[in-house]
């Protein structure tokens, strides 16, 4: 995902945890969940009217 190319003090968060937001990531941090939620979240936010969250 590209928001895993983020990095902090050079350091890239893919680096750390190479999986993490991968239906494979296997931590307990629900990151594909998150993800997930998180999309619909802005697209029900931003288009309204228009796309449902569910169609993402």
């Amino acid at each position: 995902p590209v928001w895993s190319g983020v990095n902090v003090g050079g350091v890239l968060l893919r680096d750390i945890m190479p999986n993490i937001g991968l239906e494979i990531d296997g931590s307990d941090g629900g990151w594909n969940q998150m993800i997930k939620n998180l999309t619909e979240a802005l697209v029900h936010h931003l288009f309204p009217k228009h796309i449902q969250p569910s169609s993402v």
